[in-house]
This record gives structure tokens, C-alpha cells and sequence, in this order.
């Protein structure tokens, strides 16, 4: 009751929308085999039917086919074509699978897209075509420009790394002369040092020695005008208590002649005294006369006089007396 051959089934499907609500039409074409078990074949010829089967594969094919188109773009129709068809066997085997129909085949024949629809597709295409082809114009700019900038930045930093070289090596030959100058003024300083110390400690030993010499010298000069003043000295006491010794001895000797003068004077006096009023102002002339001689001679005699006490008070008090 059933064909065993393979079976052709072509699903035209007009005024399909698309995501951007572009109306298309499309041809598809199918190739099924009908059930060969007992069971299956019972299945469809009772339950289906083949006016049934007709229904519901023209109605599963549409509905597949318009939520699958209504969810792409217009221009993506033509490449999206064989996974349309994929997708097509897939849901009506699983849709017919309990009633045995086995879908071999599906193609996507044609695509209709109306005359306006197809110049703004192809007017589409080749704004792309010509955007694909600018923008690979200017990758091949934008790469060139790269490129030439790249070689420019890796000249940059070849010539960048020979300054900083260079610049390293200045730097280096610097902190080495610098270094050699430091070691040549250290040096120089040290030598300098070692000079300046030999020749001050040759300055002071010889001013040590001067000083020594002339603390000497000054000391023996010390020592000699001490000694020679010291012996001057006891010379000069000497000579001093000498003549002092003298002056003692000739003062007691005129002292014990003018004692002697004056008593005698004294006695002559007594022995005039009864005619010393007469006499008086005479003896009294010839009395100071005597007496200043005497100390003329006294004074002309001795050079250091020294008188102390009572008496040398009533010599002193004699001798200005009016």
C-alpha cells in the first residue's frame, strides 16, 4: 500500500519576511522515504493519512522556514542557505519520527527577491564589496604607515641606544679621569703633606734648637749678671758696712771731741760765768760760729751721716734753731 521509492517534494513558500521586513520567497526541495515496518505503516496509513501527511508537512515546513528567515537579514539569505536546509531536516525528522518518514534530503533551490529588492541587494553588495575593498586599501595604508613607523621608531631607538652608548662611554671615561684626578690630587696632597711636615718638622727643631740655645744663653746671661750682681752686691755691702764702720769710729771720735770740745767750753763757762753777762752775747756769737764749723765739718767729712734717737733729735733741733 506504500511506495518504498525515494519521494520528491518541493515546498514553494512566497512572502517570507526577514529581519529587516524584506519580503523573499523561497523554493525548497525535499527527499523523504515512507515507512517499511508493519507498525510504522499501520501508524501512518490510520493515524496520518496521506492528505494529512500533506497538511502537516506543508504547514511544519512554513512555520520552520518563516521563524527561521524571520530572524536573519536580508543579505545574509544566500549564505545562510545550506544551514537553513540543515536545520529544515533535523526538526521535520523529529516531528516525523514516530510515524516512521525518514527525510533524506533538503536544497534551498531559489531564493526570489523582487526586482527593487534585488538592485538594492546588489547595490548593497557592491557598497560592501567597494567598503571591503577600501578598508583593505587602508589596512595596506594603515600597514604601510605602520611599517614605515616602525622602521623610523627602530632607526629612533638604534640611533636613541648608539647616543645612550656613547653617552654611557663619556660617562665612563669621565668617572675614570675623575677618579685618576682624585687619585693624582690625593697623592699630590699627600706628597705635599709629607713636604710641608718634614720641612716644618725641620723649622721646628730648629727653632727648638734656637729656643734651646737662646733659653740657654739667656739663662747663662741670668746666671752671670746674677752671680756678678750678687757678688757687686756683697762688694758693695761690704764696702757699705766698711764705710759705715768708719763713719761709726770718726763720728764716736768727733763725737767724743766735740763732747770734749764742749765741756771745755763748758768749763771755761763756769769759769766765766761770773762775767757772762758781759760776756754772753759774745760767747753766745763765738759759741754758734764754733758750732757751725763744726757742723760744716761734720757734713763735709762724712757723706752718709746717720743720726737716730735722742740725741740725733736735739742735734737735728740744734742745728735749725734760730
Amino acid at each position: 500500500m506504500l511506495t518504498q521509492n525515494i519521494i520528491t517534494y518541493k515546498a514553494p513558500i512566497k512572502d517570507c519576511p526577514t529581519k529587516d521586513s524584506a519580503n523573499i520567497g523561497i523554493d525548497l526541495y525535499f527527499t523523504f522515504k515512507l515507512p517499511s515496518d508493519e507498525t510504522n505503516v499501520k501508524n501512518f496509513i490510520y493515524k496520518l493519512g496521506a492528505a494529512r501527511f500533506d497538511e502537516l508537512l506543508t504547514a511544519e515546513i512554513d512555520e520552520n522556514i518563516r521563524g527561521f528567515i524571520n530572524g536573519i537579514w536580508l543579505e545574509d539569505v544566500y549564505d545562510l542557505k545550506g544551514e537553513m536546509a540543515k536545520k529544515m531536516i533535523s526538526d521535520l525528522n523529529y516531528k516525523f519520527a514516530k510515524f516512521g518518514i525518514i527525510f533524506e534530503n533538503c536544497n534551498v533551490t531559489n531564493v526570489h527577491v523582487s526586482d527593487a529588492l534585488q538592485k538594492a541587494l546588489q547595490e548593497k553588495a557592491k557598497i560592501k564589496y567597494d567598503l571591503s575593498n577600501h578598508v583593505k586599501e587602508q589596512e595596506n595604508k594603515k600597514i604601510l604607515v605602520e611599517n614605515e613607523q616602525a622602521q623610523i621608531l627602530t632607526n629612533l631607538k638604534k640611533e636613541n641606544e648608539r647616543l645612550m652608548q656613547d653617552m654611557k662611554a663619556t660617562i665612563t671615561r669621565a668617572n675614570i679621569d675623575q677618579e685618576q684626578r682624585i687619585v693624582d690630587a690625593t697623592t699630590a696632597k699627600d706628597v705635599i703633606e709629607i713636604k710641608a711636615h718634614e720641612k716644618g718638622s725641620v723649622l721646628l727643631t730648629k727653632a727648638r734648637g734656637k729656643a734651646d740655645i737662646a733659653e740657654s744663653k739667656v739663662k747663662s746671661e741670668v746666671i752671670n749678671k746674677t752671680v756678678g750682681a750678687k757678688a757687686d752686691a756683697e762688694a758693695l755691702q761690704k764696702e757699705v758696712d766698711q764705710q759705715a764702720e768708719v763713719m761709726a769710729i770718726e763720728a764716736e771720735s768727733k763725737n767724743q771731741a766735740s763732747k770734749a770740745s764742749y765741756a771745755a767750753l763748758l768749763e771755761e763757762g763756769k769759769q766765766e760765768a761770773k762775767n757772762i753777762e758781759a760776756f754772753t752775747e759774745q760767747r753766745r756769737h763765738n759759741y754758734e760760729m764754733e758750732k757751725g764749723k763744726v757742723y760744716q765739718i761734720m757734713v763735709r767729712s762724712q757723706k752718709n751721716l746717720v743720726v737716730s734717737g735722742g740725741v740725733g733729735e736735739s742735734l737735728i733741733q740744734s742745728m735749725f734753731k734760730d
